[in-house]
């Protein structure tokens, strides 16, 4: 069976600290390149049904997320833009529920493509990544860490 550092391109001399700053990157990437994706006119399609249906408008969902692209630092700036809170602005809760409809819409149809255009290193990484991020984008509540199984990350440490 294939060590995590082969499954995920990480160099074999990489530290856990090294590692853990990788996770984090990772999700930056996905959380700014999901805002991209719903600013762009790729997203106008899926955005247009969305906001149909929420009766809020495109260009005012659109400003928000480009605010907010470049707030995003780290897990807990993306899973805020994910919760909907009950004591905020009924529009802003509005907002991160469409931002949490085009994020799957992202990541199920879009994030391959994404992956391999782009400049992002350790693209075997994303790819290992990107359905543990569905999966915590469809559950925001529980999107407290990013972690690969536990017997993988013993694979990689031993390795080093």
């Amino acid at each position: 069976m294939a060590s995590l550092q082969e499954t995920c391109d990480f160099p074999p001399s990489l530290p856990l600290m090294t590692y853990n700053q990788i996770k984090k990157h990772i999700v930056k990437n996905f959380g700014r390149a999901i805002c991209n994706f719903a600013s762009s006119d790729l997203a106008r399609p899926y955005l247009e049904r969305l906001v149909a249906k929420e009766g809020v408008k495109l260009d005012d969902f659109v400003q928000h997320v480009r605010k907010m692209k470049t707030k995003i630092m780290g897990l807990s700036h993306f899973r805020s833009l994910l919760l909907q809170e009950k004591n905020e602005n009924p529009t802003i809760t509005t907002f991160e529920k469409l931002y949490k409809e085009i994020s799957e819409i992202f990541i199920k149809y879009f994030s391959v493509n994404w992956i391999f255009d782009s400049k992002v290193q350790y693209k075997q990484a994303h790819l290992r990544f990107r359905f543990k991020i569905l999966g915590r984008i469809k559950n925001p509540e529980l999107f407290t860490y990013l972690q690969i199984d536990h017997g993988k990350r013993k694979e990689m440490t031993r390795n080093n």
